[in-house]
């Protein structure tokens, strides 16, 4: 009996896996991986030109909350700026598994995303909700990936 509740559990989680893209496995890993200081490069990819100035900005997380943000000048983006706020949107591993699940499933034209091999987190996510329409696609992309202590 206790076989085939683990072959029904098995069998689930495996589907799940499947029908959301492989988030739901790459997100085990990262939880595994059980960091909780790091930093990374953050760039935003659309057609706003706000975030051209700012791109590739260096986020640092602690404990799942967002340390700093620095853009690519080196300025430190206070808090309370709005910049700073529509980048926290997406400035931590949780938030960008967020995102994917958000779009995942979605009427894209394209949705893609890569994950990063050794620790899980989503390297780069690409949503092009229309071919036919200009200057709506996005793309996020994650680099120089470093744990602190």
């Amino acid at each position: 009996m206790k076989r085939l509740i683990f072959i029904a559990l098995a069998c689930i989680l495996v589907a799940y896996a499947i029908r959301d893209g492989g988030t739901y496995l790459h997100q085990l890993k990262w939880k595994a991986a059980n960091i909780s200081h790091y930093r990374f490069q953050l760039s935003i990819q659309c057609f706003c030109m706000f975030y051209l100035n700012h791109m590739p900005v260096t986020v640092e997380v602690q404990d799942g909350e967002i340390v700093s943000i620095i853009d690519s000048s080196g300025t430190v983006i206070p808090n309370e700026n709005e910049i700073f706020n529509d980048i926290a949107r997406l400035a931590t591993m949780d938030r960008l598994f967020s995102t994917i699940r958000a779009n995942h499933g979605s009427r894209a034209d394209e949705f893609s995303v890569t994950y990063d091999f050794r620790y899980g987190f989503p390297a780069e996510i690409r949503i092009d909700r229309s071919k036919g329409i200009a200057d709506e696609e996005w793309a996020l992309n994650v680099s120089g990936f470093v744990v602190l202590p």
